[in-house]
C-alpha cells in the first residue's frame, strides 16, 4: 500500500480539548470529531502542533483574551513553538509531501485565524492569536507563507469549518 503523502498540522486541542482553558469546552470533551473524521476519510496525515499556552501559562487556566497574551514572553515562547513547527514543515516539503495547511482554534488567544474573543458589546471581533501571528511570521520569514493555507476551526459551528478545510485537502487516495 503506497502511504499518503499529504499533512495537515493542527492545533494541539483539537485532539486535546482538555487542555483547554476552564469552561470553555462545550461540544467536544476529548477530540473535535468530525475535523479528524474527515481528515481521516481522505488519509490525510495528522501532525499535532504543541500548545504555547501551556508553555506561557498553565495547565489550568481560566479563559482570557488576546491582551493578556500579547506580552514580549510570550511572543518568544511562541515563536520558538512555531520555529519547530515551521521546521516541520520544510521537511514535509523538502521530501516532496504535501502540506494541505494548518489549522488553527477561533476564538482563542493564541490560535485563531480569524474570530477572537473581546470584551462586550463586541464579543466576537476579526483577528488573530498570538501564536498564528508568530507562525505567520515565521513561514513569511522563510518564504514559505503562500506555500501553507490556514484554516480556523470553530468548535461551536464545526460544520461551518469543515467546508474549508476540505478544500485544502486534495481527492480520496490522492498522495
Amino acid at each position: 500500500m503506497k502511504r499518503s503523502n499529504q499533512f495537515m498540522f493542527v492545533p494541539f486541542c483539537a485532539m486535546a480539548q482538555g487542555v483547554r482553558a476552564t469552561g470553555i469546552v462545550r461540544k467536544y470533551p476529548a477530540i473535535v470529531n468530525p475535523v479528524f473524521e474527515l481528515l481521516m476519510r481522505f488519509n490525510v496525515n495528522i501532525v499535532q502542533m504543541p500548545c504555547p499556552e501551556l508553555f506561557f501559562d498553565s495547565w489550568c487556566r481560566r479563559p482570557c483574551q488576546k491582551k493578556k497574551y500579547d506580552t514580549v514572553k510570550n511572543r518568544s515562547v511562541c515563536r520558538q513553538v512555531g520555529t519547530g513547527v515551521v521546521g516541520m514543515v520544510e521537511m514535509c516539503q523538502k521530501n516532496g509531501a504535501q502540506v494541505c495547511g494548518i489549522l488553527g482554534i477561533e476564538r482563542s488567544p493564541s490560535c485563531a485565524v480569524s474570530l477572537l474573543t473581546a470584551p462586550p458589546p463586541n464579543r466576537i471581533i476579526s483577528g488573530k492569536g498570538i501564536f498564528i501571528e508568530e507562525l505567520q511570521r515565521l513561514l513569511r520569514e522563510r518564504k514559505l507563507e503562500d506555500r501553507v493555507p490556514f484554516v480556523g476551526i470553530d468548535a461551536i459551528s464545526v460544520g461551518k469549518t469543515l467546508p474549508a478545510i476540505r478544500d485544502l485537502i486534495g481527492p480520496p487516495g490522492r498522495s
